[in-house]
């Protein structure tokens, strides 16, 4: 089974695109979609669901062409939650199920069932959604996405009003039963640690573009764009710099690199962004003196003597050096991978 996106734009009322030409296949099983807020996650989501009328662009089920139709193939859980707030659990569980003629005794076994996995229990099903807590408003929600044996089942962020500890509690749950759902499963976030755990072919968005997609391992060991590795890379350290034609010069150092059949050769005289991990950060010839911070392999911040003025350090080496095997150079406008050592 395979949900394909083809070049697929959106704007709101002719204003400027809130999604970029997005071209990306769900295939069976946990698909991820990582972004910050604004990054266009709630966009394409509702696009694919048909919610979203004003695109270009076309949308296909197995071949089936599925674009702007609001599909009963497709279960969407909205990051609002979409209660009926003064109404009770009961109500709210059972509603789409009446909507859908399913028989009650059918209804009955069904809600039981998923209200016994997302361990919520019978006790709460008279009380009204908005005097439940918010962990168990959000596994209600969760619900509703499963029980329908959708083909695609959407859950667009459905955790973001959590607090962490009612996070980490509810998305075990919740990734258990993705995991072992049949079909396509669309679970969209903006939290790092969720994509980290669930391990599986992950999109990732920002500003209404495609920067990159994989599984998250990737994202550390081989990024493609800046924004990943910002998302996914502790402490990643960032410089500016200006490409010379044998490299670039940091902290009044000269750096050579071999720049012959990559991209940063067409960058040179051009500022460009440094990326580095702190495992790069090692004891050489940089004098500690001229650098103004650096995160290190421990999670230590350097934050040293510039000029005359003491600021406090918390290292006590004397001197760095930069591992240009472990370097990243990024254009600073399309923010793209333009050299990498491997």
């Amino acid at each position: 089974m395979k949900l394909e996106i083809k070049d697929f734009s959106l704007n709101y009322f002719g204003h400027q695109d809130s999604l970029h030409s997005i071209d990306y296949t769900f295939n069976d099983g946990v698909n991820v979609v990582f972004g910050v807020n604004g990054s266009g996650k709630t966009s394409l989501l509702k696009g694919i669901a048909g919610v979203n009328y004003v695109h270009t662009g076309s949308f296909t089920l197995n071949d089936e062409d599925i674009t702007l139709d609001k599909n009963s193939k497709i279960s969407f859980v909205f990051d609002d939650l979409g209660f009926f707030e003064r109404r009770t659990l009961r109500y709210n569980l059972y509603y789409p199920l009446k909507l859908r003629k399913v028989p009650k005794d059918m209804a009955d076994s069904m809600v039981n069932e998923w209200m016994q996995k997302f361990e919520l229990s019978e006790y709460i099903l008279d009380t009204p959604i908005f005097r439940l807590s918010a962990d168990d408003r959000a596994k209600a929600a969760l619900i509703r996405g499963f029980y329908r044996n959708s083909q695609v089942i959407i859950f667009d962020n459905p955790l973001s009003r959590l607090n962490p500890t009612q996070r980490r509690y509810v998305f075990n749950l919740l990734a258990k039963h993705m995991l072992t759902a049949k079909g396509i499963v669309i679970y969209a976030t903006d939290s790092v640690e969720e994509v980290t755990l669930l391990n599986s072919q992950t999109l990732v968005l920002s500003y209404g573009y495609k920067v990159e997609n994989g599984i998250p391992d990737s994202f550390i060991s081989s990024p493609k764009c800046l924004s990943t590795s910002e998302y996914f890379i502790p402490y990643l350290n960032k410089r500016i710099v200006t490409i010379k034609e044998n490299g670039f010069e940091l902290f009044g150092e000269n750096y050579e690199l071999d720049l012959n059949n990559t991209q940063a050769q067409t960058f040179i005289g051009k500022e460009v962004v440094l990326a580095f991990k702190p495992t790069a950060v090692v004891e050489g010839k940089l004098n500690a003196e001229k650098i103004i911070s650096l995160n290190t392999i421990n999670g230590e911040v350097y934050l040293l003597k510039v000029g005359n003025e003491e600021i406090y350090s918390a290292s006590n080496l004397a001197n760095v050096d930069i591992d240009l095997k472990q370097i990243l150079l990024f254009d600073i406008t399309s923010e793209k991978l333009i050299y990498s050592k491997k």
